[in-house]
């Protein structure tokens, strides 16, 4: 699994905004899955509580299945499920403290693609 988290990584660097959608098939190829936890460090009894956003994506495609189709929506949401998964442990491992706790971490990861995905499935359906 270390694996698929190094090459999800390393894809994730790669696109700049969230899902490709091609305009003339209507069709989603991929779809970025974004986590976003507080990592909070106490400097100090005077010093109040900093904290740091940590961000980690992955880009997750799906161009080889067909959501319209309900084994390929499934198919789809469950890497939408594992990407999201991934990413909220993977902080959760280096920042043991960052909030919200990893289940929450993964359902707010996986409402945007998961919005992204469901709205392309109607659209290619029509």
């Amino acid at each position: 699994m270390k694996s698929v988290i190094t090459v999800a990584s390393v894809a994730a660097l790669s696109i700049v905004a969230g899902g490709t959608v091609l305009a003339a098939e209507k069709t989603l190829e991929n779809v970025r899955v974004e986590t976003s936890r507080i990592v909070v460090a106490e400097t100090g009894r005077d010093h109040g509580v900093p904290s740091k956003s940590v961000t980690l994506s992955y880009e997750v495609s799906i161009e080889d299945l067909d959501i319209t189709t309900p084994t390929g929506m499934a198919a789809a949401e469950k890497r939408i499920q594992n990407a999201a998964t991934a990413a909220c442990e993977e902080i959760g491992e280096k920042y043991p403290e960052a909030t919200p706790d990893v289940p929450r971490c993964v359902m707010a990861a996986v409402r945007k693609p998961l919005n992204q995905l469901h709205a392309a499935a109607k659209h290619s359906t029509k």
